[in-house]
């Protein structure tokens, strides 16, 4: 196992859940840390009041916690405090940036030195004198606000309307359907800081670390040896005639491609068989997609949840004779209590969360979680709909096919660049899996494999995800040894990267494999 120097990292919280997400930071880059002192000379991340001895320690990151905290944390240290909302962006590499819309506390006073900035702001200060560093950006409450504050979408008036009439929504034309959910807000424009406002926070983080620590930091890549990005192509299928026709010319470019994809299939909308199950199963992957597909699932108890989850992976199973390992919910709908469910009927996966979509069809309003990375939420592992759905672009902004491949191309090439998840919904319902836009389907996926990018299904990017959440750092007297389990497969192996530093260009990694 490979051991390296490493500094001593300690993360300290005002209370549990600020300590938790500081843990979430650490785990997501997977850098050594620890959450009590065993050297001599920690370098100490806080969230939350300036500690005591502060002045006294080798090197001291603070976090404020919120407007009042900072404006505490400038009282004791004589500064002046204005906060400050608008854009921040900062690099990752020389090609690509992060970016979110926040509050920025700028601290001011002739005793400060700016570390890192962006956009004119400052994301990161030293007090001259000291080794006391001062974080600008609220990386515990946005992290709260967003990511957690994302998975809360409250169904609207209009969504428990529809729920509510004596027939499924599906039963209504879907014209008329399209027209119900087309959006007015304006042209279309999925930004870093809607898509990735975590990844800002995250970078923010990493690099924060590197500037303070002035040492190389060890941390284990996203993906496995050689690879810088992941890709996994999924269809959600609604109709039987999906599922027989569109499913059939989807598959042919898929074959003709060599890319295998994940199919979620509602067990009881439609009648299914085996034959049905038997081309999809043999070169993609099932998953499961609700009972009904009626949109009521997000509306029920958590008994009810729990009874339809465990009912469609049952009924999915006996038919096609294979094991379904994930669940994605029909219109992409979610909560906390529905992961906890997904999770508690014995799922692997779930992947109903969009990173951010123009308008959501429970609260019908603009939302996401600014992720674009898989991520753990109580003890449920969510892969986020990174890339706009098919349906969202076509029927809901009004796009033409060629045009909405060219927008799922750029914004892939963007997650790519950040070492991110791109995970693709087209629906063989839909336009792209009509025959006379099947060639810009075809280009649609090869545009969206980018140079040292690789193709997965949902269930092997999630058993991939879970084997690098369970790796580690045993840290102590200034280094670092890797422990890990068993991989997925003989060619899956983490690679290890020191990070060497940060600077205008980002972070200047180095591969230790």
């Amino acid at each position: 196992m490979p051991n390296v120097a490493s500094p001593e990292l300690l993360l300290a919280g005002e209370h549990n859940q600020s300590l938790g997400v500081l843990r979430e930071y650490a785990e997501f880059w997977k850098t050594p840390y620890s959450l009590e002192q065993t050297g001599q000379d920690p370098v100490v991340f806080a969230s939350g009041d300036l500690p005591d001895d502060a002045e006294r320690m080798r090197a001291c990151i603070v976090c404020p916690s919120g407007p009042e905290n900072a404006r505490s944390i400038a009282r004791r240290l004589g500064l002046d405090l204005s906060l400050k909302a608008g854009p921040l962006r900062i690099p990752v590499s020389k090609s690509t940036s992060v970016s979110i819309n926040t509050i920025a506390y700028e601290f001011q006073g002739p005793n400060l030195e700016t570390l890192i900035s962006g956009s004119g702001k400052t994301v990161l200060q030293r007090v001259k004198g000291t080794q006391i560093h001062l974080m600008c950006v609220g990386l515990v409450t946005d992290y709260v606000k967003q990511l957690y504050g994302g998975l809360h979408d409250p169904p609207s008036a209009k969504f428990h309307f529809i729920t509510r009439m004596p027939f499924s929504y599906s039963a209504i034309p879907v014209g008329i359907r399209s027209r119900f959910f087309r959006s007015t807000t304006g042209p279309f424009e999925v930004g870093e800081e809607k898509l990735g406002a975590i990844e800002f926070l995250r970078a923010a983080f990493l690099a924060s670390v590197s500037v303070v620590a002035h040492s190389p930091i060890p941390r284990i890549g996203f993906w496995k040896q050689g690879v810088s990005s992941a890709i996994a192509v999924s269809h959600d299928v609604e109709t039987s005639q999906g599922l027989r026709s569109g499913a059939r010319r989807l598959l042919e470019v898929e074959t003709k491609l060599g890319i295998r994809s994940t199919w979620n299939i509602p067990s009881s909308r439609y009648p299914i068989s085996k034959d049905d199950l038997n081309a999809i199963a043999k070169w993609g992957e099932l998953g499961a997609h609700d009972t009904k597909h009626d949109g009521r699932l997000v509306l029920a108890d958590s008994d009810g949840m729990l009874e339809r989850l465990r009912a469609c992976r049952r009924e999915l199973e006996f038919v096609a004779g294979t094991a379904v390992i994930g669940f994605r919910s029909p219109l992409l709908q979610h909560s906390r209590g529905l992961l906890a469910s997904t999770h508690k009927a014995g799922f692997m996966f779930d992947s109903s969360v969009p990173s951010w979509e123009r308008l959501s069809p429970t609260s019908f309003r603009p939302h996401g979680v600014g992720t674009v990375f898989p991520f753990w939420v109580d003890g449920c592992l969510e892969l986020p709909v990174s890339l706009p759905q098919d349906h969202q672009l076509i029927r809901v902004v009004g796009m033409t096919p060629a045009d909405a491949a060219d927008g799922m191309i750029q914004i892939s090439k963007w997650i790519s660049g950040i070492g991110g998840a791109s995970v693709l919904l087209v629906h063989p319902d839909y336009e792209f899996a009509f025959p006379e836009n099947l060639t810009e389907y075809e280009r649609l996926l090869h545009g969206i494999i980018q140079p040292g990018s690789t193709v997965m299904t949902l269930g092997e990017m999630a058993e991939w995800w879970r084997f690098r959440s369970s790796a580690g750092w045993k840290a102590g007297d200034g280094r670092a040894e890797l422990r890990q389990g068993n991989p997925p497969d003989a060619s899956s192996r983490l690679e290890v990267q020191l990070v060497r530093s940060y600077g205008e260009d980002g972070f200047e990694v180095e591969m230790l494999n």
